[in-house]
C-alpha cells in the first residue's frame, strides 16, 4: 500500500493517496467491496473530517494565507500608521486591500476545500484561480523606507502556517502509516486464516482418501480370500470326486475278477471231480489192489516231498528273517547314532546357551533375521544367493575365523556354543518351513535345499550334521526307521520318538512327514555343480567328498527306497505317501547314478507290493498317486523332473 504525502516546499502542491493493493505482498487480493464501508475508508474519512473541522477556524486560513501571501507585497502607500497618535492604535490596511485580501483568501479556501473533499488524488498544483489577479506595487512604494507592519504580519503568519502545515502533514503521515499497518495486519491475518483453513481441508481430504483406500484394500483382500477359498473348495471337490470314481472302478474290477476266478475254479473242480469219478469207477473192479498199492506209494512220496518242501521253505524264511533283522538292526543303529548327536547338542550347546541370558539375548536378532530370510526366499538365483550370504555372515560372526573348503567347521570338533545354537535354530526354521509351506506346496523345498548345500559347501559341515540330526528327530522316516515302543515307555514319549505330536491325527502326521521328507529329498537331488559355480573358491572333488556327508548324497535315495521295502515299514500308513514323495522328488535324478533296469526292478517290486496289499497306505488317494507314478514309469521307462527344480 502506497501513500502520497503533500510537500509544502514543492512547487506543485499535490496531495495523492494511492489505495492500490500490491501483488508483491500476497497472492490473494481481498475484496473490499463486500462491506460498504471498510475500516480503511472510515479511518481516512475520520482524518479528513477532523482536519476540515479544525481548518475551518484557524489552520485553513493560515495555510491559505501562506499560499496567497507570496503573491502579496505590502505597500506603504496602501496602509500606514497615522502621523498623529502613533502607538495608540494598531494600523490597519486600507479597505481596498483588505477586500482584495479577503477575496483572495475566500477563493483559495474554496479551491482547497473543494479539492480535498472531492478526492485525495486531486492535484493542487495551481495555487490561485483566474478570479483575481496578482497585485504588484509601484516603484515608489517599494522605495519607501517607512516601516511596514503588514509585511511583518505576513511573515509571521507564513511562518506560523508553515509550522502548522508541517505539524498537520506529520500527523496525517503518522495516521496513514498506522492505517497502512492495521490494514496490512488484517490482510496477513486473513491470509493466514485462509491458509490454515485450506491446510485443515486438505488434511481432512487426505484422511478421507486414506480411509477410502484402506477400505478398498480390505474389500479386495476379502474378495481374494473368498475366491481362493472357493477355488480350493472346488479343487478338493474335484479330487474327492476323482478318488471316488477311481475307487469305484477298482472295486468293480476287483469284484468282476473275483467272480470270474471263482467260476473258473468251480468249473475246473467240477471237471476234475467228474473225471476222477469216472476213472475210479472204471478201474475199481479190475485194479482195486493195484490202485491201492499205487495210491499208498504215491501218498508216501507225496508226504516225503511235502515234508522236504516245507523244510526248505522254513529254511528260506529263516534266512530272510535273519537278513531283514540285520538290515533293520543297521537302520536302528543309524537312528540311535543320530539320537546321540541330538543329546550331545542338547548338553554341549543348547543348555549352556539357554543358561547364559546375555548370549541368548545377543543371538536373538540373528535368529530373527534367519527366520525372516527363509520365510521370504523365492526360487531365483539372485534371491537364494542373497539369503545364503546373509546367513553365512551370521554364522561366521560366531567363529574365530571364516571357514573354507580346506578347513571346514565340523561337529566332531569343538564348536563354539553360540555357533551351534545358531545352526540349531537354522535347522528348526528349515523344518518349520517344511512342515507349514512345503507340505502344501512342494516346490518351496528347492530354494531351501540350495541354501543348505550352499552353506555346507562354504565350509559349514556342522550344518549338515546338526540339520540331519534335527530331521531324524522330527521325522525318523528319513533313515528310514519307525521306532518300536519300549518297555515302560509312556505314550507321549513314544509318539515323540516317532515324530508325531500329542493328539495329532494320522492325516496331519503323514502330511508333516511328507513335507519334511520332501525337503530332505530336495537336498539329496540338488546338483552340486550348480552351487559350486556360485562359490568364491571352488572346492576340489576330494574336498566335496569331505564336505557333503553320505546322507545328503544322491545314492542315499537309492538306499532309502530299498530299505523302505523291508518289514514292517511297507505296511505302515505313511509308506504309500512317502514312496510317492521320494519317486516324484528324486526319481528323475536317480537315473543319473542307477541303471534303468535296476531302477525298474525296484519300482516294479513296489508296484507288486501295492497291488498285493503289502502297501495299504493311509487313504485311496495316496495309493492312486503312487500307482499313477509307477504306471507312468512302466509305460515310458522315464520319470519327469519335479517342477521348479532349477532356479530361475
Amino acid at each position: 500500500m502506497r501513500f502520497g504525502i503533500p510537500d509544502p516546499d514543492d512547487e506543485d502542491y499535490v496531495v495523492d493517496l494511492d489505495l492500490s493493493y500490491s501483488s508483491d505482498e500476497s497472492d490473494h487480493v481481498p475484496d473490499f467491496n463486500r462491506r460498504r464501508y471498510s475500516k480503511l475508508g472510515e479511518s481516512i474519512r475520520d482524518m479528513l473530517a477532523l482536519s476540515d473541522s479544525s481548518g475551518d477556524e484557524e489552520s485553513e486560513d493560515e495555510v491559505l494565507d501562506l499560499i496567497g501571501g507570496s503573491y502579496l507585497v505590502a505597500s506603504s502607500k496602501s496602509w500606514r500608521s497615522p502621523q498623529k497618535g502613533k502607538g495608540k492604535a494598531r494600523a490597519e490596511p486600507p479597505r481596498s486591500e483588505r477586500s482584495r485580501s479577503a477575496s483572495l483568501n475566500t477563493s483559495n479556501t474554496k479551491a482547497l476545500s473543494g479539492s480535498t473533499s472531492k478526492s485525495l488524488h486531486a492535484s493542487t498544483s495551481k495555487r490561485a484561480g483566474p478570479s483575481w489577479r496578482r497585485w504588484e506595487p509601484s516603484m515608489r512604494e517599494l522605495l519607501r523606507e517607512e516601516p511596514n507592519e503588514y509585511n511583518d504580519w505576513v511573515k509571521d503568519t507564513e511562518a506560523e502556517a508553515w509550522r502548522d502545515g508541517h505539524r498537520v502533514a506529520g500527523e496525517r503521515r503518522a495516521r496513514l502509516r498506522q492505517i497502512e499497518d492495521n490494514v496490512r495486519a488484517e490482510i496477513q491475518a486473513a491470509q493466514k486464516g485462509k491458509r490454515q483453513t485450506e491446510v485443515d481441508e486438505l488434511q481432512r481430504f487426505m484422511a478421507g482418501l486414506s480411509v477410502q483406500q484402506r477400505k478398498e484394500e480390505e474389500d479386495t483382500t476379502k474378495r481374494f480370500a473368498e475366491r481362493e477359498a472357493k477355488l480350493w473348495a472346488d479343487v478338493d471337490a474335484a479330487i474327492k470326486d476323482a478318488e471316488r470314481r477311481v475307487a469305484e472302478d477298482q472295486a468293480a474290477r476287483a469284484a468282476e475278477a473275483l467272480k470270474l476266478k471263482q467260476e473258473e475254479e468251480a468249473r475246473i473242480a467240477a471237471a476234475e471231480k467228474e473225471a476222477l469219478a469216472r476213472k475210479a469207477e472204471a478201474e475199481r473192479a479190475a485194479k482195486e489192489k493195484a490202485d491201492k498199492e499205487a495210491s499208498d506209494k504215491a501218498e508216501r512220496e507225496k508226504s516225503e516231498a511235502a515234508a522236504k518242501a516245507q523244510e526248505e521253505a522254513a529254511k528260506a524264511e529263516e534266512d530272510k528273517r535273519l537278513a531283514a533283522q540285520a538290515e533293520g538292526s543297521r537302520n536302528i543303529t543309524e537312528w540311535e547314532n543320530w539320537v546321540k548327536v541330538q543329546k550331545r547338542m542338547k548338553v554341549e550347546v543348547i543348555e549352556p546357551v539357554k543358561a547364559n541370558r546375555d548370549v541368548r539375548s545377543g543371538l536373538r536378532m540373528s535368529m530373527r533375521l534367519i527366520t525372516r530370510g527363509l520365510g521370504q526366499v523365492v526360487n531365483t538365483k539372485q534371491d537364494i544367493l542373497r539369503v545364503t550370504n546373509e546367513i553365512e555372515k551370521i554364522l561366521v560372526s560366531q567363529l574365530p575365523s571364516p571357514p573354507s573348503a580346506s578347513q571346514p567347521v565340523t561337529f566332531e570338533g569343538q564348536i563354539p556354543p553360540a555357533y551351534g545354537y545358531i545352526v540349531s535354530h537354522l535347522s528348526k526354521a528349515l523344518i518349520r518351513q517344511a512342515e507349514s509351506e512345503v507340505s502344501a506346496k512342494p516346490d518351496a523345498a528347492f530354494p531351501l535345499a540350495r541354501i543348505v548345500l550352499g552353506l555346507i559347501l562354504r565350509g559349514h559341515t556342522a550344518v549338515a550334521t546338526i540339520f540331519f540330526a534335527r530331521l531324524v528327530k522330527k521325522c525318523p522316516w528319513v533313515v528310514p526307521h519307525y521306532p518300536a515302543r519300549t518297555t515302560n515307555q509312556s505314550r507321549e514319549e513314544y509318539e515323540k520318538s516317532t515324530g508325531r505330536g500329542s493328539d495329532e491325527s494320522i492325516a496331519d502326521y503323514i502330511a508333516r512327514m511328507a513335507g519334511i521328507s520332501t525337503l530332505y529329498f530336495a537336498v539329496v537331488q540338488t546338483s552340486l555343480s550348480s552351487i559350486v559355480q556360485t562359490l568364491p573358491a571352488k572346492p576340489t572333488p576330494q574336498q566335496l567328498a569331505t564336505l557333503v556327508p553320505a546322507p545328503f548324497r544322491l545314492p542315499a535315495a537309492w538306499t532309502w527306497l530299498a530299505a523302505m521295502q523291508r518289514a514292517p515299514l511297507p505296511g505302515l500308513p505313511p509308506s504309500a505317501h512317502l514312496y510317492a514323495v521320494a519317486i516324484d522328488t528324486v526319481g528323475h535324478a536317480l537315473l543319473a547314478v542307477v541303471h534303468p533296469k535296476q531302477l525298474d526292478k525296484l519300482l516294479m517290486s513296489i508296484k507288486s507290493g501295492l497291488e498285493g496289499g503289502n502297501i495299504p497306505g493311509d487313504s485311496p488317494a495316496a495309493k492312486v498317486r503312487l500307482e499313477l507314478l509307477l504306471d507312468g514309469w512302466q509305460k515310458k521307462h522315464t520319470l519327469s523332473p519335479p517342477k521348479h527344480r532349477d532356479w530361475e
